[in-house]
């Protein structure tokens, strides 16, 4: 048995036995045999791509040649169509021009003799010349007779006051040229000729004729069975989804535009123009696409043909490989099948004929002879490597990965006592003394992705017992799919015996040095410690040093130390900066003479105060009303606070006086007086706001109760309506002091406003003298903002502008994003959209800066003083502010900041009310039930909503509106809205009430409506249980509106 684990086995592809003898012949065997449906693949794959392409290629080619004759037909028929109606005109203009040349008309214009009439212009006479209208004008323009005749009914009919309007208006009468084409009136299009009537004598114009006929449906009837078109003819507009033809219609000279719906259906348009030249009517022809159809059908003839002659040309493609290459591949395969199979490398292949496959056949000959070759050195080769491993002086050896052993050497026969059959097939554990078993347990696991290469120290037991210590290296080989172990393992028996001796000697000798050295290091223990304390005490006397320079620096107040004297002797960054003089300079100089501090009164005050710190021994502070002046001039408000430093002795060595810059302290302190006084108007403004929404509910309600009892034509009811639009701009007013109250409690969305801020901003300056520059970021962050009050923010702001400019100018309005570094109040750093708005205007007057945000504080003579006091309310609730820049001559911007959102935009809400609707239109059906305090708004509620079909009832509280409700369900005629008060005095209100409606009914469908516009309920009406919010006073179409919305959605 050799050293490998098959050593003994037969060479793969030279065995004779049951084993798989094509390895290397079987793959190409394979691809012969199917080499047949691949070549039959690849001839129909190439046949069906050309066939596709040849098929798209002439549907593309003959489908484009039919789609352009098709569109020259349409055009033909669109000239055809012109054609028509221009016979038409003609024929009218034959008329014209017969009765004005006639010598009776020409006496008529001078006697005005009405015989003449009725003798030559019965109703008969229209009907058989097919016209509808005859005027007579005279040379001022002005209709001497007219007769409209309606040629359905056969009979004379008023003439349309449209056409005693605009005939006469367009008839030169001082011209004498002739007029025809198609003439838009009021009452449809019709087709007019105008000719003049000449003065027999002088020879000059004494009226005209003008005859016409309407372009109506029973016209383009007529039209279109005599051109055999379907014809329709419509005012200029266009059908949805071609609107892009308009300016290829009106700027194309004439020519039709033609487009296809479809593989059904094709229409041609074409512009016809008034008498004027203009735009007037579209002509339109809708027709089957016959000839298309035709083209499709050419089409598929083609592709069947072409489909027929590819599946004949791949069926002889085939034939032809079958007998010119794939037999002939097939027998070479078997061929050499059996050579591989009988393991005969003797054996060669015929070769016939000098093409590839003659090729093919010599270079499998060719390599059967180097195979043959080959076997017999690899049989040399195995013999010498057989000798070398059992010559040589270590164990070699070879494992499966089970560890048994497959192969061994003669030195581990010799060594272990055991004959190489005892070996072979035994598990190498048996022969490991137990304690080394742990050391390969790892790499006989079965997997060879487990073994990994190493060296270890063993010992094995010989058959005699002796034990031997051996270094071992395992290392893991893999051929193909055969995977094994392969060891070689040295004896090291006698090597370690001599290294325990060794460490015999080595050990007595670290005795004897262990034993001199404890003494020295107790000669050193003393002096070592000695140095220790030493460099202790100066590391911390420099850290104490090191952290008082480092807190003196960092502090943000002033920092002073002086001695008993009343000289300074230590000086941070922060009073030098603030002072004005520096470290070196300060140091040695009086504290009078460096801090100069004045009280009140202007004395100066810091050598007293160091005296009172100094004589009285105790901390003195002083907050207020100081001042501190620099070298420069400049003056700082501050407090300061002074304390004796003590010695050892607790004896007074000196003092220590802090100061810190009390600037933004007492801006803060002044902004939060400021923010109070506006709450405390703030609150009253709110409460004003509601009683009087309620009370203008109630005067919007009766006035649209008296509109409607009062006819249209009536004078009162321009009155009414005029009532009522000043009663909603009091709603305004109230808005406006409830947003300046309390903010309004803003609906907030997620939404893009960049355009919000350009179309406010030209709405807001429409009709004025001012003009805009506009420039908004193109990546503009999104906001959480009710777009309804940052639109009123604004509008102010640019009104603002505008009078700011009285003659006119340039107001530009600026959006972008901002990134705030630092703490910037009343706002923290992050990212912000910045809206500026910027006047060039004479700028605001320093004295009144500080008020413009105070409510109803103006300077102008009208407006009410709302406007900044509610746009402060509105992006203060947003969480922004406003800042004000302003120079005296130049101009003012107010700047509004307003915190960026990472939400994405909100869709708008399906279904939403619209702002305004006719009231005509606002009526419904349903039932309701309304719940409000004030018994004037239920009364006013109940007849208005009677009145569009609802039926109504009223409840004064909560309580009795959940008794009705239950009441209602109960008895089988529930109701299908219920529309609550939000507050009532001393009563349950419409949030309490809607929760208990809720558990009684959860498909209950209630709407708040309260003239607390800034009540978080109103803001966040779906989190309390609420579907709709309303509030008062309100439009009566918005409201029916609302019921109507949640009416329909129950009854779905």
């Amino acid at each position: 048995m050799g050293l490998y684990p098959d050593a003994d086995r037969t060479a793969v592809g030279y065995g004779t036995g049951d084993q798989d003898t094509r390895p290397f012949y079987g793959p190409l065997f394979r691809a012969f045999s199917s080499l047949r449906i691949k070549t039959a693949l690849i001839i129909f794959a190439t046949s069906v791509a050309l066939t596709i392409v040849m098929a798209l290629t002439s549907q593309a080619l003959m489908l484009g040649g039919f789609t352009a004759l098709e569109e020259q037909a349409m055009q033909e028929n669109l000239a055809r169509a012109k054609n028509a109606i221009a016979e038409d005109l003609s024929k009218l203009d034959m008329i014209a021009f017969t009765w004005a040349e006639a010598d009776d008309t020409g006496r008529f214009m001078g006697d005005r003799d009405a015989s003449y009439l009725r003798s030559n212009f019965p109703d008969e006479n229209f009907v058989g010349s097919d016209f509808n209208l005859f005027m007579i004008t005279d040379a001022d323009g002005e209709i001497v007779w007219h007769k409209y005749v309606n040629l359905v009914y056969e009979h004379e009919m008023p003439t349309p006051k449209s056409l005693l309007e605009q005939v006469p208006a367009l008839s030169p009468a001082t011209g004498s040229e002739a007029i025809s084409g198609i003439l838009m009136l009021s009452s449809g299009p019709m087709m007019i000729a105008s000719r003049p009537i000449m003065a027999g004598d002088s020879g000059g114009v004494s009226g005209r004729v003008t005859v016409g006929r309407f372009l109506d449906q029973v016209e383009i009837a007529r039209l279109s069975r005599q051109t055999a078109l379907s014809l329709s003819i419509n005012e200029l507009a266009l059908p949805s989804g071609i609107s892009d033809v308009g300016e290829r219609l009106v700027s194309g000279g004439g020519a039709g535009v033609v487009l296809t719906e479809g593989d059904d259906r094709i229409a041609g348009y074409a512009l016809l123009r008034d008498v004027m030249g203009a735009p007037a009517l579209l002509l339109e022809i809708d027709a089957p696409r016959e000839i298309y159809r035709e083209g499709q059908n050419a089409v598929h003839y083609v592709i069947i043909a072409i489909l027929l002659i590819g599946g004949v040309f791949s069926a002889l493609m085939i034939l032809l490989l079958q007998k010119t290459f794939i037999s002939r591949l097939e027998i070479l395969g078997g061929r050499i099948a059996g050579i591989g199979k009988g393991g005969n490398l003797s054996a060669r292949l015929d070769v016939d004929g000098e093409d590839e496959i003659a090729t093919v056949a010599a270079s499998v000959n060719g390599m059967l002879a180097s195979l043959e070759n080959a076997r017999s050195l690899l049989d040399e080769s195995r013999e010498r490597y057989s000798r070398v491993i059992n010559e040589a002086k270590e164990i070699i050896f070879t494992l499966d990965l089970e560890g048994n052993l497959t192969s061994v050497n003669r030195v581990a026969e010799d060594l272990t006592g055991r004959s190489r059959d005892d070996l072979i097939g035994r598990p190498v554990r048996e022969f490991i003394a137990p304690p080394y078993l742990h050391l390969i347990e790892g790499s006989l696991t079965g997997k060879i992705e487990k073994v990994q290469e190493k060296t270890v120290e063993i010992g094995i037991l010989s058959k005699s017992g002796w034990l031997h210590i051996l270094e071992v290296r395992l290392k893991p080989q893999r051929q193909g799919e055969h995977s094994w172990i392969f060891g070689i393992a040295r004896d090291i028996t006698e090597l370690r015996r001599t290294e325990e001796e060794l460490d015999l000697h080595r050990n007595h000798l670290e005795d004897l040095i262990r034993e001199r050295t404890d003494a020295l290091i107790r000669a050193n223990a003393s002096l070592n410690q000695e140095i220790i304390d030493r460099k202790w005490a100066e590391e911390r006397l420099a850290s104490e040093k090191k952290r008082l320079s480092v807190t003196l620096s960092s502090i943000a107040e002033g920092v002073i130390s002086t001695d008993t004297g009343g000289r300074i002797v230590l000086i941070n960054e922060i009073a030098t900066t603030m002072t004005g003089f520096t470290r070196e300079k300060a140091c040695g100089m009086g504290i009078g003479s460096v801090l100069h501090l004045r009280d009140a009164q202007g004395k100066e005050v810091a050598a007293r105060l160091l005296e009172e710190v100094l004589s009285g021994k105790k901390v003195l502070t002083l907050s207020r009303d100081l001042t501190l002046s620099g070298q420069d001039g400049s003056e700082i408000p501050v407090s300061i606070s002074g304390s004796p430093i003590h010695d050892e002795g607790e004896n007074v060595a000196g003092a220590v006086v802090i100061f810190r810059d009390i600037t933004g302290t007492l801006k803060y302190e002044e902004e939060l007086r400021r923010q109070e006084k506006i709450r405390s108007i703030g609150t009253l403004a709110g409460g004003i706001a509601h009683d009087f929404n309620n009370m203008l509910a109630a005067v919007t309600g009766n006035l649209s109760i008296a509109r409607m009892d009062v006819p249209e034509d009536s004078p009162a009811y321009s009155h009414l309506c005029d009532a009522e639009a000043a009663a909603f701009r009091a709603r305004d007013v109230t808005q406006q002091l409830i947003t300046f109250s309390k903010g309004g409690a803003p609906v907030k969305k997620t939404a893009e406003i960049g355009e919000l801020v350009r179309e406010t901003a030209r709405f807001s300056l429409r009709g004025r003298k001012s003009t805009l520059c506009i420039m908004i970021a193109d990546d503009l962050c999104r906001v959480d903002v009710d777009t309804g009050q940052i639109s009123q923010v604004i509008q102010n702001l640019i009104i603002n502008a505008d009078q700011a400019m009285p003659e006119g100018g340039t107001i530009e309005v600026k959006a972008e994003n901002i990134l705030v570094q630092q703490e910037k109040p009343p706002i923290g750093p992050g990212r912000y959209l910045r809206i500026t708005v910027g006047d060039h205007g004479t700028g605001i007057p320093e004295e009144i800066r500080g008020r413009i945000f105070d409510p109803y504080f103006t300077t102008k003579k009208e407006g009410n003083g709302l406007g900044l006091a509610s746009c402060q309310s509105i992006v203060r609730n947003h969480g922004g502010f406003i800042e004000l820049q302003t120079e005296m001559g130049v101009g003012t911007a107010f700047k509004v900041y307003l915190p960026a959102s990472q939400k994405p935009p909100e869709k708008p809400e399906e279904g939403a009310c619209p702002a305004e609707r006719p009231e005509k239109s606002a009526s419904g059906m349903g039932k309701v039930l309304v719940m409000d305090d004030n018994e004037e708004i239920i009364r006013v509620a109940e007849a208005l909503l009677r009145r569009r079909g609802f039926v109504v009832e009223g409840a004064a509280d909560g309580l009795e509106a959940i008794d009705r409700y239950r009441a209602a369900q109960e008895g089988g005629a529930p109701f299908d809205v219920v529309v609550m008060d939000l507050t009532v005095p001393g009563g349950m209100g419409g949030k309490e009430a809607v929760r208990e409606l809720l558990a009684y009914d959860p498909g209950l469908r209630a709407i708040v409506s309260s003239g607390y516009s800034d009540d978080p309920v109103m803001a966040d009406y779906r989190s309390y249980g609420f579907v709709d919010v309303i509030a008062k006073p309100y439009r009566m179409a918005d409201f029916i509106a609302v019921l109507k919305r949640h009416i329909r959605k129950s009854g779905d």
